[in-house]
């Protein structure tokens, strides 16, 4: 064990207070509380990587933004880099910022996202040409 904390401080994973750390609550901590808490966590990075999956395969097969707002989806991207932004400077443990970075979905979907709402929104919408209203009038 002390091998593999010695690895992962050496290749920047780790620090050595995280080390002590994760040692105190091997130590102390309960077991089943702990146990309880790794498959929790799991089933997170399961139900994270899923929604992923999901959210590439939807804007892949998405041809419009019919139902969708394209402010609120530009809005979304906006705040994840900056809770993903947040947690970098605040120097979370890799686990965190890899879950964030997930949910930030980086270069893929979310500029995609944006790219197809902006050119949906700004996108013409042909008007009836004026000359059927003046013949139902009369």
């Amino acid at each position: 064990m002390e091998q593999s904390f010695k690895l992962q401080q050496s290749t920047g994973l780790a620090s050595q207070g995280e080390s002590d750390e994760v040692k105190r609550i091997f130590l102390e901590g309960n077991p089943y509380l702990l146990a309880l808490t790794m498959a929790v966590s799991m089933l997170h990075s399961v139900f994270d990587f899923l929604a992923f999956k999901n959210d590439i395969g939807f804007w892949k097969e998405n041809k419009s933004m019919e139902g969708l707002s394209a402010r609120s989806i530009v809005i979304n991207a906006f705040c994840q880099l900056v809770i993903f932004l947040y947690l970098l400077d605040n120097e979370t443990s890799m686990v965190v910022l890899l879950s964030a970075g997930v949910t930030l979905k980086g270069p893929l979907p979310v500029p995609a996202s944006c790219q197809t709402a902006a050119s949906t929104a700004v996108a013409p919408v042909a008007a009836p040409p004026l000359h059927t209203h003046m013949l139902s009038s009369a």
